[in-house]
């Protein structure tokens, strides 16, 4: 991926993103259930993220026992060039599909998702 995030970490930063929009301190234990990201590989994702400036982790304001994880300016700067990259990226791919062919497509996902159980 450009901009020298792998998946999971734009997953983890997207996410985080999303979830502090929603008015939440959000805990590392939040995040990986929400990205459904094993903790370990949450944890070390984000001490990288952190060590290059994209989140911050401090205690939880109401759990002393929790780590709160917030993404920087920096970071949400990183994002906003992401996510209109990967916008373009779909964009591209997904063009010769028609909007017939793209939602059958895309319930053709879901049953896949529903039927493996991915999402508890």
């Amino acid at each position: 991926m450009h901009f020298g995030l792998s998946q999971t970490q734009y997953a983890i930063m997207a996410s985080l993103h999303w979830l502090t929009l929603q008015g939440s301190e959000v805990t590392q234990s939040e995040l990986a259930q929400h990205c459904k990201i094993e903790k370990m590989t949450l944890s070390n994702n984000i001490t990288k993220l952190v060590g290059r400036g994209y989140l911050t982790v401090n205690t939880h304001s109401n759990d002393a026992r929790a780590n709160a994880v917030l993404v920087t300016e920096k970071g949400k700067e990183l994002l906003q060039k992401a996510v209109i990259d990967i916008e373009n990226m779909d964009e591209r791919f997904f063009h010769s599909l028609n909007s017939a062919k793209l939602k059958s497509f895309n319930e053709t996902l879901i049953t896949l998702v529903q039927a493996n159980n991915f999402y508890y």
